[in-house]
């Protein structure tokens, strides 16, 4: 990597840390002249000390087990779904101008409504769960494989064909390899959307899990409690966004 991207790096994650720096300086003036309720918003301080309560807790190893269990179910589902599906519709323009904007269209609809459905069919333990989170995390993946696969120079796969690749050659050694920023993107949109969707519900029916553990704290007026799970959670989520954003970089190629 030149000295350049590098610079730019640096400046990005200057920006990212003096953002956050800001944020967390601004709840802290605010809680701290007393301008808004404890009760609606406590203070970075009592947070953090919840949270050291919470790390020490014998419950919260069960938790997070439960609910990245459940997470890690519905999100390799829709992984593996999304992908072949994207593929399959890919690989056919005919295929690409019917269930492409199908998908977009379903994508649209708030999936959360039909919760109550999987409760139905699944119950109120893990399956009901997984089932949300597969689903919304599943219509990303799709979209943005197909988004990727259909925007692959035609003359690399003719090259590659001329070459002798079949279906699985030329998926492995030229659409993957091009497409990939395109879907890890998708990936990444997934993550986020099955992760929350698992938390809000274990919100809503679960007795187990961290989301759970957010509403119950919430019920009983233990915001401060609540805040430090809500804080662990999107801690959580930053740090694998950061990730895949490296993975990203070190994929995509440089100018």
């Amino acid at each position: 990597m030149t000295a350049q991207p590098l610079v730019r790096d640096s400046r990005s994650r200057a920006i990212q840390i003096a953002f956050f720096a800001a944020v967390l300086a601004a709840w802290y003036a605010v809680t701290a002249a007393h301008r808004i309720s404890p009760l609606f918003l406590p203070g970075p301080v009592q947070v953090a000390q919840q949270i050291g309560r919470i790390a020490h807790a014998p419950t919260l190893a069960l938790d997070i087990a439960y609910t990245m269990g459940t997470f890690a179910i519905a999100y390799t589902i829709a992984v593996l779904g999304g992908l072949a599906a994207g593929y399959i519709v890919s690989t056919r323009r005919f295929l690409t101008r019917v269930y492409e904007p199908l998908l977009a269209s379903l994508y649209a609809i708030p999936i959360v409504v039909f919760f109550p459905t999987f409760i139905l069919f699944f119950g109120t333990g893990p399956n009901s769960k997984i089932a949300l989170g597969a689903l919304y995390a599943f219509f990303p993946i799709a979209l943005n494989t197909i988004a990727g696969f259909t925007q692959v120079d035609s003359r690399l796969v003719a090259a590659a064909r001329s070459m002798g690749a079949n279906d699985a050659l030329l998926l492995r050694r030229v659409l993957i390899p091009a497409a990939f920023p395109i879907v890890a993107t998708g990936m990444r949109i997934a993550f986020i959307a099955c992760f929350a969707s698992i938390l809000a519900g274990e919100m809503i029916a679960s007795d187990h899990g961290l989301g759970h553990q957010i509403a119950q704290a919430g019920q009983m007026m233990e915001i401060a409690k609540m805040f430090g799970y809500v804080t662990l959670v999107v801690l959580a989520a930053f740090a694998f966004n950061f990730g895949v954003s490296a993975l990203e970089a070190r994929r995509r190629p440089t100018a």
